[in-house]
């Protein structure tokens, strides 16, 4: 790009938004597993391994917020769900893609209109595509309705268990 195109962007004010937030500038906090969890906005480390279902419910959608689920340890342990629910009457927005597995290969899984939760299944290995450092971030554009984005899943080629799914 030359000089004149940048300074139209306004290249120098541009910021991290939606899913490319940067955690480090977002408040933290640190989750154990537990049956039904509410998460707060910002990121929570989480330490779900599959051993035991977690339902975590996202605060509501208001535009310019960020959650981001951090995964501090491998999901090894069971094939309990992890089920991100959406608070009153909030929905996943429409078309947001997923990758999951199938059939010993990625897959992918795309969100549907009224769709309100997400769920992660893993498989009791260590292959889950789910693993230590792996992020699910949910940011708002408009008020009511989450994106998601999936960052920093498993790349081991061995790595195609646990599945992602959408629903209302």
């Amino acid at each position: 790009m030359n000089e004149l195109s940048l300074r139209k962007l306004h290249v120098g004010e541009l910021s991290a938004q939606g899913k490319d937030v940067d955690v480090a500038t977002l408040p933290q906090a640190t989750t154990a597993t537990s049956g039904t969890l509410t998460y707060p906005l910002g990121v929570t480390l989480s330490n779900y391994t599959g051993a035991a279902a977690q339902l975590v419910t996202l605060p509501a959608a208001t535009e310019g917020a960020h959650v981001v689920h951090l995964q501090q340890v491998d999901t090894t342990g069971g094939t309990n769900t992890l089920i991100f629910d959406c608070a009153g009457d909030d929905v996943i927005a429409a078309e947001q893609t997923l990758y999951s597995t199938g059939s010993s290969k990625i897959i992918l899984a795309t969100t549907t209109a009224g769709h309100t939760r997400i769920t992660f299944t893993p498989a009791n290995a260590a292959t889950n595509i789910l693993t230590t450092g792996s992020e699910l971030v949910f940011w708002c554009d408009n008020a009511g309705e989450w994106n998601v984005s999936q960052r920093k899943l498993a790349a081991a080629a061995a790595a195609v268990t646990g599945t992602f799914v959408s629903a209302a």
